[in-house]
């Protein structure tokens, strides 16, 4: 399957919920890891396999990746998406 093309069959919108809390707490494992955990290292090498990401990307790149996913499947549930804040 190459990036862009449909689903052979849709997601369920619990499947789409489950996906985006999955997401939200790798987000946080990776912010927390700061470089050396091995979560963070294999979503940076997904990410940057899917071309999302550079394959030196930093860990905050990667949480950032993985924060737009999430948001962008929030939006496909309707949810109204706030940008993220930059403290």
């Amino acid at each position: 399957m190459k990036p862009g093309e449909e689903l052979a069959a849709p997601l369920s919108v619990r499947d789409v919920r489950i996906l985006v809390g999955i997401l939200a707490a790798v987000e946080g494992f990776v912010r927390l890891a700061e470089g050396d955990g091995h979560l963070a290292r294999k979503m940076r090498s997904q990410l940057e396999s899917s071309g999302y990401t550079a394959a030196d990307a930093t860990d905050e790149e990667v949480a950032q990746e993985l924060h737009g996913l999430g948001q962008r499947l929030r939006r496909a549930l309707g949810e109204k998406v706030y940008p993220q804040r930059s403290d």
